[in-house]
């Protein structure tokens, strides 16, 4: 199966969920927002959030400053 993050192709298993693919793209869990498709993951659903074939996944990255 392919998921694209941030508009990159990337191969997964079956049956993954959100918070095991973010640990093996190695993006930090701190600091950051998903959005697959559009719509935006609670961070209390990434562990039951199941990826499927050809989703649009977005990191967004939160950033504060004056």
């Amino acid at each position: 199966m392919t998921v694209y993050l941030n508009e990159k192709p990337v191969t997964i298993t079956k049956d993954i969920t959100l918070s095991d693919f973010l640990a093996q793209q190695e993006v930090p869990s701190q600091g950051i927002a998903v959005a697959i498709d559009q719509k935006v993951i609670p961070r209390n659903q990434w562990e039951s959030t199941l990826l499927a074939d050809q989703q649009n996944i977005l990191l967004i990255h939160i950033v504060s400053g004056g």
